[in-house]
């Protein structure tokens, strides 16, 4: 079995409140809506080849997150720049915290939803973009240009 998509449903308190978090803030579209006695009961919002579903369970989290086997859980959403999405967060009046650099080569901040579910922003690292565009450099001069048998040359000969 191969399992080919996957979509996060989170059950929130508020749509109203959650869409202007993920759509009106994060700039997440919505794709689909279903109505339940003149409110949102189910929307579904896309931004690039992210979905997330927003479905209105109603009432207080508190007896949810109570329940023993109950367990947190953080989105990672990978983007260019969290530096750049910081400042674009900050612009629109949110209190969006400096990202910092992890020592598994992301820089990140981390948000949490009307609901209280946790939503970390990554992009790597200037180290580790510097390291990938090295790499690739590396890979692109191998194939075009192949070391000689010779190690002990070291140079660099074409075909």
């Amino acid at each position: 079995m191969t399992i080919k998509t996957s979509r996060t449903l989170l059950n929130v308190a508020d749509i109203e409140k959650s869409l202007l978090f993920w759509r009106d803030l994060l700039g997440f579209r919505e794709e689909q809506r279903f109505d339940g006695g003149g409110r949102p009961v189910f929307v579904l919002l896309r931004s690039g080849d992210v979905q997330l579903m927003l479905n209105a369970h109603g009432g207080d989290p508190s007896a949810r997150r109570a329940r023993p086997h109950y367990t947190e859980a953080v989105f990672y959403f990978g983007v260019d720049s969290v530096h750049a999405l910081a400042a674009e967060l900050r612009a629109k009046g949110h209190d969006a915290p400096e990202p910092e650099s992890q020592p598994y080569g992301l820089d990140e901040f981390v948000l949490r939803d009307p609901d209280g579910y946790e939503i970390a922003f990554t992009s790597p690292t200037k180290e580790e973009q510097k390291k990938h565009l090295d790499d690739e450099l590396d890979e692109a001069l191998e194939e075009s240009f192949p070391a000689s048998d010779s190690p002990a040359t070291g140079q660099f000969v074409s075909k």
